[in-house]
């Protein structure tokens, strides 16, 4: 499996930013997947384990230069599902 990176979302009101960029080789409309964590019960052990859903897409928008600038950050644009908060996971997709 190909290497992809994912990351939490810092901000998510108003604007959608994410700390990554150059980097880690974003590019402009590069989609990334947004990630709803779901935890399921195993009913035979009883043990929690935590899987990842993937709930909509966002495309980037400006890419932050974070390699002269470690606070720059990338921007997406795209409408965020209901539930969609700060620490969401996005995981990028081709």
């Amino acid at each position: 499996k190909v290497f992809c990176t994912k990351t939490p979302l810092p901000e998510v009101d108003p604007v959608i930013k994410a700390n990554i960029g150059t980097k880690e080789c974003v590019e402009e409309k590069d989609k990334y997947e947004i990630l709803q964590k779901v935890v399921k019960l195993d009913k035979k052990s009883g043990k929690q384990h935590i899987i990842y859903k993937s709930i909509g897409t966002i495309t980037v928008d400006k890419v932050g230069d974070n390699l002269t600038d470690p606070s720059a950050q990338t921007t997406f644009k795209g409408k965020l599902p209901k539930g969609v908060v700060r620490g969401t996971l996005i995981r990028y997709t081709k």
